[in-house]
């Protein structure tokens, strides 16, 4: 479970690429008012193996924590293996003091850390829908400019 009782700022993560090309990261900030889409990030993920989330996760919750206080709640799109590998990569890193939740799409389960089993959220909670909203504005924000950098590169191709 999580174990602050106040979260003022949340995270969300996400990694896109087609086909393991052009991967990259995104990053989107929550906060008690809503979105902050000045603290957005968008992260072009170099020198990995096509299609290892892994690595670009790694590569990026490392570049966004170097220079970024951590959020009081990272929230991980996926299920429990997910959850387990973003652990892993903020355990290597030596981060401590931060809460995880995750949300895998299908059926929208919950998962939380050290917790065998998902909890389903009804679907008219209010937590659940913040979850999905966070989690599914990271995916827009990584699509948007996943979609930019191949544009980019089909125009460049066309020059050629």
């Amino acid at each position: 479970p999580v174990t602050q009782t106040n979260i003022d700022k949340i995270e969300c993560f996400d990694i896109s690429h087609t086909m393991g090309e052009a991967t990259i990261g995104s990053c989107v900030v929550f906060d008690q008012g809503g979105s902050r889409r000045r603290d957005y990030r968008q992260y072009a993920i170099h020198d990995i193996v096509g299609g290892d989330d892994y690595a670009a996760m790694k590569q990026v919750l490392t570049r966004r924590y170097k220079k970024q206080p951590l959020p009081d709640l990272l929230l991980i799109d996926g299920g429990k293996g997910q959850l387990s590998s973003v652990m892993q990569i903020v355990e290597e890193m030596g981060v401590t003091g931060i809460d995880f939740v995750s949300l895998a799409k299908r059926e929208e389960e919950v998962f939380f850390l050290n917790q065998s089993k998902s909890i389903l959220l009804p679907r008219e909670s209010s937590a659940l829908f913040l979850f999905q909203r966070i989690r599914d504005e990271a995916h827009r924000f990584a699509i948007t400019y996943h979609r930019k950098l191949r544009s980019k590169s089909a125009i460049s191709e066309d020059k050629k």
